[in-house]
């Protein structure tokens, strides 16, 4: 089934799948969230158990995060 949806997209765009507007690879991206954690007042803190919007975003950055890194 892949095979063929991105044979389908071939056809429509040459250029399909071939690293054109595609992301990189952020190889500093832990030291990153370390750096996160160290900034004074810093209210990201995806460890929280609170129930509102900032907390949910919180978790979901980080989630993002994990997911899309390993």
């Amino acid at each position: 089934m892949l095979k063929r949806i991105e044979k389908m997209e071939l056809k429509k765009d040459s250029t399909f799948a071939d690293g054109v507007l595609t992301s990189t690879f952020d190889y500093a991206a832990d030291i990153k969230l370390h750096a996160a954690y160290e900034v004074p007042n810093n209210s990201f803190n995806p460890f929280t158990t609170g129930v509102d919007d900032d907390s949910y975003d919180d978790r979901k950055q980080y989630l993002i995060f994990v997911l899309g890194r390993y």
